[in-house]
């Protein structure tokens, strides 16, 4: 492990506090970031994934670029090999990493991101750019492809599923304090955890597997 390859972030209910500390690793001084990178997410002291939002679109953008130009005609690519292969494996990966941030993330960014996929179904199909929303929903519904919040909230449910049919405890034990605090307590909390997103399937889920 390597001082310069590690960095901390303080999270506070007081942003105005001073939120740096004296971290040392091998007698180096740790650096304080605002937007920490694990496993490729990048935090922010919010946890409203703002930061991981825009690194998502920056690493699109390319991609986005690439999919215009493959569905050149001159390409003579088919509609299924670009939404197939170019679409999911170019944007869809990125987007499909990230599942776990639709608790927390706004509406905001969700439309951040479905402008991406909106983009490359206009150049997939050849539509103009200024094509309505809703033709393009229409036309994402007859390919049978998700929207991007749809397609983040099915990952999110077979995610929490798997976890408590392994019986992931880290998974089990969150469930298992979101039904005690904010199902079954008479206060209510406008608090967002991962499990509000799926807080129907809950119930079902935990009286099968818990």
């Amino acid at each position: 492990m390597s001082p310069e390859k590690c960095s901390y972030i303080f999270y506070s209910g007081n942003p105005s506090k001073n939120n740096r500390l004296s971290l040392k690793l091998f007698g180096k001084q740790i650096p304080y970031t605002d937007s920490p990178v694990f496993l490729g997410i990048k935090f922010d002291q919010s946890l409203c994934f703002n930061s991981q939002v825009e690194f998502i679109r920056s690493r699109c953008h390319d991609r986005v670029n690439l999919i215009k130009i493959l569905s050149h005609r001159s390409w003579k690519l088919n509609k299924k090999t670009l939404i197939g292969v170019n679409f999911n494996a170019l944007i869809g990966s990125i987007m499909d990493y990230s599942f776990f941030i639709l608790s927390r993330v706004s509406q905001t960014n969700i439309q951040k991101l479905q402008v991406i996929q909106n983009t490359c179904f206009k150049s997939i199909y050849q539509l103009p750019y200024d094509t309505p929303s809703i033709q393009l929903s229409g036309l994402l519904e007859d390919q049978k492809v998700d929207r991007v919040e749809s397609r983040l909230r099915i990952l999110l449910k077979k995610y929490i599923k798997k976890s408590l049919i392994c019986i992931n405890t880290l998974i089990t034990s969150l469930i298992q304090d979101y039904i005690d605090v904010f199902v079954e307590s008479s206060r209510s909390s406008e608090l967002k955890t991962i499990p509000c997103k799926v807080s129907n399937e809950l119930f079902q889920w935990t009286t099968v597997f818990l």
